[in-house]
């Protein structure tokens, strides 16, 4: 003789357990198809945020666009304008292309010579 032998059989047709399980297993569903319908109504939500978002960029990326192309006119008409040789003295040019203001910082070069010669060269020919 066992020990599990004293214990009574278990009851199988046990009514309240049965309906605890049915109720429990409705509300897991009912539980289930809210969080569903409330991940489809969150998706569809980021899709539209998503949406707008993409739009704005692609606005703001025209705009952008649109602006480098009309700065990228001006400079180029400004390059054409002094490169043209009845323009006036030709090292104008040179020191508009070089920085005359900056200094030389630490472990630079010092290039002050070269600039004040431009500098001399550009009020010489005037």
């Amino acid at each position: 003789m066992s020990e599990f032998d004293a214990l009574p059989e278990p009851d199988t047709d046990n009514a309240k357990l049965n309906a605890f399980n049915e109720t429990w297993e409705a509300n897991l569903a009912a539980k289930a198809a809210e969080e569903e319908a409330t991940r489809q109504t969150m998706i569809e939500a980021a899709k539209a945020e998503m949406a707008e978002w993409e739009k704005q960029q692609e606005v703001q990326r025209e705009s952008k666009t649109s602006q480098n192309r009309q700065e990228e006119q001006v400079v180029l008409e400004d390059i054409e304008r002094e490169m043209d040789p009845e323009n006036g003295n030709p090292w104008e040019r040179v020191v508009k292309l070089v920085e005359i203001k900056a200094e030389a910082g630490e472990g630079e070069l010092d290039v002050s010579r070269m600039k004040s010669i431009f500098l001399q060269m550009k009020n010489k020919q005037k």
